[in-house]
């Protein structure tokens, strides 16, 4: 399952300390809530109904808003930057990105440690593109025959 969400791609915030009483209660930021519940609404019209409950590979994408100053051209009127996604260096950081989505999902599987495998890359978009985070969710039990993981349990 392959799908795009056109939201601008955030890391997964601390919760905030809520007193509760006599005790203190850790809760999700508003905007961390709602930026979940638009990923989840987005995912739910591609991920199957029923809860995964087998070992999945998650690669995630994201695509950060280009800056300006990657959209000018020099004196002699080529582009400064690539047209196409150019490699992110801002922050979040890719694992934080990578958490938030996660705990986005969590709805979709019965348990996060079902996620066995993944890659994750963050980029600016391409020159007129949006922000957006695209996924990618595929079954991972043809991973103990992958040929990196045998090399990787089995070095010689």
């Amino acid at each position: 399952m392959l799908f795009s969400v056109p939201v601008e791609p955030k890391g997964k915030p601390r919760a905030m300390p809520v007193r509760m009483g006599k005790s203190v209660r850790m809760v999700k930021t508003k905007d961390a809530r709602q930026w979940a519940d638009t990923l989840a609404q987005y995912a739910a019209l591609y991920l199957p109904k029923e809860m995964i409950d087998e070992p999945v590979r998650v690669d995630i994408v994201a695509i950060h808003k280009r800056p300006a100053y990657m959209k000018r051209r020099d004196r002699s009127g080529q582009w400064k930057f690539p047209i196409g996604v150019v490699a992110c260096k801002k922050k979040p950081d890719i694992d934080n990105i990578v958490k938030h989505v996660y705990d986005a999902l969590r709805r979709f599987w019965t348990d996060d440690c079902l996620v066995v495998d993944g890659r994750a890359a963050k980029f600016y978009s391409e020159l007129d593109g949006e922000p957006r985070i695209v996924i990618r969710i595929q079954s991972a039990t043809a991973l103990e025959s992958d040929p990196w993981v045998q090399s990787m349990v089995d070095p010689q």
